[in-house]
């Protein structure tokens, strides 16, 4: 019986890769999980996000200042973009290319660490990591990229190895995608770089460092210092709206924390974004030797996680915004478990166990609920629209979500005040339009049609779906 087993190496990183994998598996066509998401962005984004490549694969049309999230995102439609050519735009390839990469980067991340399975089980319990790894949206990896990076970076601080100029290179040309894949976290990728700089690195001079560090810069610092060369209009734009996001008038800035707190960290979503805090920081104080150290090495990690929590006092912040913060937070949390291993091996290793319980604990109810109330509403609705032979032209702010399983259509999300369409006054003649989706009261376009005499109630209604209490609505085209 013995020899059966000889050479067997129980990795728990694979195990836990594998259970992460199978269970988005299980919602890969399924639309978003009930009570996730307040805000349209988890059913609209992952066609604004996606929908320039797949316009240029059925029609050839890649006019760029259609939308913004193109500049914003375009490592995303980069690591599409082959994938919907092979499998006809599909949405669950798309979704699957997501869960491939994101499982990439947990097993970087968990590999570099002891108990590093516990990083990837947090992120299978927690609904926000969970659910919003799969959607084709850059909320996820654009944080645990540059995170995956500076923990690569302390494993070789931690094995006093030499490290050469074309393994810095090749890091900071890899973490280069976290900001391709959602250019906000382009701070994330600056600390990572200003961390490489500064912190010592055996074998390795700060002109080596340096040199490397450029090179690897170069290739992301060019993309998009000629896309706002190019499209300065819509560069100005997408800045123009950050201040947007973070004024609010007539609440201070500790009332938009409060709000955003009750509305995201109540619960087990506080103890799990803090469980950093109160537990791998409270460990490593009572352990043999206080790691000051490592502490000081780990400083990095604390200002993308600060940077992440900042976004708490933004007054629009929905749950993928919060998924960033629950990645920096549970990545904390293994490495300093980690560091912990070291010094008092069987306690930690113990704690992670209880944390792991704890989230299997509190996670499975959730889990099972939104298996089990899983719905399939705008997958139906694209399969619908993909078997219309009448219908080649969509408008509307929803209408890419609704043009994944089609090969021949062509979608424009249009706005009031977006750019291309501010000063077009005859938007279905202009856009020679088959099909509009929107909402009824047009508030995701800002009465763009409404504002230019047309009366969407006056046109024939053939569908209608009703997404977190919104009813959007399908008007077809004489």
């Amino acid at each position: 019986m013995a020899s059966m087993f000889k050479g067997f190496h129980f990795d728990g990183t694979k195990v836990a890769i594998i259970l992460w994998v199978v269970a988005q598996f299980l919602f890969l066509s399924a639309d978003v999980s009930s009570g996730l998401s307040h805000s349209r962005g988890p059913y609209s984004d992952e066609g604004l996000n996606t929908f320039a490549v797949r316009n240029f694969i059925n029609s050839g049309f890649s006019e760029m200042p259609e939308s913004d999230n193109f500049i914003k995102s375009p490592g995303l439609a980069a690591a599409l973009f082959v994938p919907f050519i092979i499998a006809v735009n599909d949405w669950s390839t798309g979704r699957a290319v997501m869960i491939i990469l994101v499982a990439f980067c947990l097993y970087l991340f968990a590999k570099r660490l002891k108990l590093g399975s516990l990083f990837v089980l947090l992120m299978l319990v927690s609904p926000v990591t969970f659910h919003f790894s799969r959607f084709m949206m850059g909320d996820v990896l654009s944080v645990l990229i540059p995170i995956v990076g500076y923990v690569v970076f302390l494993s070789w601080l931690e094995s006093g190895n030499a490290v050469f100029v074309k393994q810095i290179f090749l890091l900071v040309l890899l973490a280069s995608l976290g900001p391709a894949f959602k250019v906000q976290a382009v701070a994330m990728w600056l600390l990572l770089i200003l961390a490489i700089c500064i912190v010592p690195l055996n074998g390795m001079g700060f002109k080596q460092k340096f040199k490397a560090i450029l090179l690897g810069m170069l290739p992301f610092v060019v993309i998009y210092t000629s896309i706002f060369i190019f499209q300065k209009d819509l560069a100005n734009y997408i800045f123009n709206q950050v201040g947007e996001y973070y004024n609010v008038p007539g609440l201070t800035k500790f009332e938009i924390l409060a709000y955003n707190r009750t509305l995201h960290l109540v619960g087990v979503g506080e103890i799990l974004s803090w469980s950093w805090f109160f537990i791998g920081l409270t460990c490593l104080f009572l352990a043999a030797k206080f790691e000051w150290k490592y502490l000081m090495r780990c400083i990095p990690l604390f200002a993308m996680w600060f940077y992440q929590f900042s976004g708490m006092f933004m007054g629009y912040f929905p749950p993928r915004y919060a998924a960033g913060l629950y990645v920096a937070s549970f990545a904390l949390l293994a490495v300093l478990m980690h560091r912990l291993s070291f010094k008092v091996k069987p306690f930690a290793f113990g704690l992670a166990v209880l944390i792991i319980l704890f989230g299997v604990f509190i996670g499975t109810p959730q889990m099972e609920k939104d298996f089990n109330e899983r719905t399939y509403k705008v997958y139906a609705a694209n399969d619908r629209i993909a078997e219309s032979d009448d219908v080649k032209v969509l408008i509307g702010s929803w209408s890419p979500t609704f043009t994944f399983l089609s090969t021949n259509k062509t979608a424009y999300p249009i706005w009031d005040s977006y750019l291309t369409f501010a000063n077009i006054e005859k938007p279905i003649a202009h856009y020679n339009a088959d099909l509009i989706v929107a909402e009824s009261d047009e508030e995701g376009s800002g009465k763009a049609y409404k504002k230019r005499g047309v009366y969407l109630e006056s046109i024939e209604k053939i569908d209608s779906l009703e997404i977190e209490g919104l009813q959007l609505n399908f008007w077809k085209m004489p």
